[in-house]
């Protein structure tokens, strides 16, 4: 038995007639009549009673019609569905804390704002972490601080090149890298520009006799504003006033540049909510430096 029959049959109950039915829905009084004789040979039941040129709805066609409504209803919600298709959707972003703070805070808070029916949910970890998560389908979208590079599954988009600087505390510099007892401050293992970081060390031959590793930035800034070590930070984390009183900052040019990017999966069909994301995303990095 088809849909449209449950539908037909819905329409006759509601408007109380076949004629009014068949306005409805815009169909011929003839097909309505048909629509009801299928469902009548189909449950072996009268569905309604025809006395003097008026139907009256039969005790098996009113539980037939309280089983169905919900039926019709739900079915005309999956029709529809892209209506309001907004109203479910869920995106999935992957950033670590220096970008999320520094770099897409204010986008994710005006992105919330404009499209409040979506559901944001935002995903800490490294660039390779969070690139896994975007081949597992567990991330829509990661961002990432990295070399160009190519990927065979990922798609990439620079958004911005990134720059470097060494921090020291107020009042030091690249002298403090010669004293052993000082602390280096690493980022995790996985960052990419802990590398370009460890390498510059090698260079000047520095052994790392003492140091601390934490994924967060503003926790690195700390402990060098205290006069306890020094570190390696993207320049984009120390244009605060208070950053630049406590800190002195030397820009670093890597050998090999690094970019804001933004990745997703090559065979990931973008849904409405991720292209909003992606459209608003291209105009606020215009006017990042």
């Amino acid at each position: 038995m088809e849909i449209r029959n449950y539908i037909t049959f819905n329409a006759v109950v509601e408007e109380d007639g076949f004629t009014k039915a068949a306005h409805r829905l815009n169909y011929g009084q003839s097909t309505i009549t048909l629509h009801i004789k299928e469902l009548e040979m189909h449950y072996n039941q009268l569905l309604f009673d025809r006395i003097s040129k008026k139907i009256f709805i039969t005790t098996f066609g009113k539980n037939l019609y309280e089983m169905t409504k919900p039926l019709i209803e739900h079915y005309q919600n999956v029709l529809s569905i892209n209506e309001h298709h907004s109203l479910n959707q869920v995106l999935r972003v992957g950033v670590f804390e220096s970008l999320l703070h520094y770099r897409i805070q204010d986008l994710i808070q005006v992105y919330k704002e404009k499209y409040p029916h979506v559901d944001l949910v935002i995903r800490h970890g490294t660039c390779t972490e969070l690139r896994d998560m975007v081949r597992t389908g567990q991330l829509d979208l990661t961002f990432q601080i990295e070399p160009l590079m190519d990927f065979i599954d990922l798609k990439s988009e620079v958004l911005t090149q990134e720059l470097f600087s060494l921090i020291f505390p107020k009042g030091k510099g690249l002298e403090l890298m010669a004293d052993k007892n000082q602390t280096v401050y690493l980022t995790e293992k996985e960052c990419s520009y802990r590398g370009a970081f460890e390498q510059l060390l090698d260079q000047k031959g520095i052994v790392k006799h003492r140091y601390m590793e934490t994924g967060s930035v503003e926790v690195i800034k700390q402990y060098v504003a205290c006069g306890l070590g020094y570190s390696f930070v993207p320049s984009v984390t120390l244009r605060d006033a208070g950053t630049l009183e406590r800190l002195e900052c030397i820009s670093y040019e890597l050998d090999t540049p690094m970019y804001t990017q933004i990745l997703y999966h090559k065979d990931k069909c973008a849904f409405p909510a991720m292209e909003d994301f992606l459209i608003l995303l291209r105009t606020y990095a215009k006017n990042w430096y």
